[in-house]
């Protein structure tokens, strides 16, 4: 009964082990492509917001310095987009890490309980 217990425990531990680190090296290249990503679409509103405003109406480049803290809200809201999606695979992250030490933590007791077993 036991031993199979700790089977199925180390079974559990070893699947979880492969997950984070699974997880842990698509996090790297997940954040490096959302960098990018925000990046790319960061310039690409702006020039084509500096288009539209030269195509249609260019007198209102004059109130580009008035313009400023929007097109810093315009660069802050792609940043924000990559920390709220960094954020839930991090949470993943640290979730099955929690699940790992409670694993290793129930592996360990189950072990001592088949030694002790054994011995007796």
């Amino acid at each position: 009964m036991v031993k199979e217990e700790v089977l199925e425990l180390r079974r559990r531990l070893e699947v979880t082990e492969r997950e984070l680190q699974r997880l842990s090296r698509f996090e790297w290249g997940y954040t490096k492509q959302l960098w990018k990503l925000s990046f790319l679409s960061w310039i690409l509103g702006v020039s084509l917001f500096f288009l539209l405003v030269i195509l249609y109406e260019p007198s209102l480049l004059a109130g580009v310095p008035q313009a400023l803290p929007l097109l810093a809200v315009a660069a802050a809201a792609p940043l924000l987009m990559v920390l709220y999606f960094v954020g839930r695979v991090e949470k993943r992250v640290k979730n099955l890490e929690r699940s790992r030490d409670l694993l290793l933590s129930r592996y360990r007791r189950a072990l001592l309980e088949h030694f002790e077993e054994s011995a007796s």
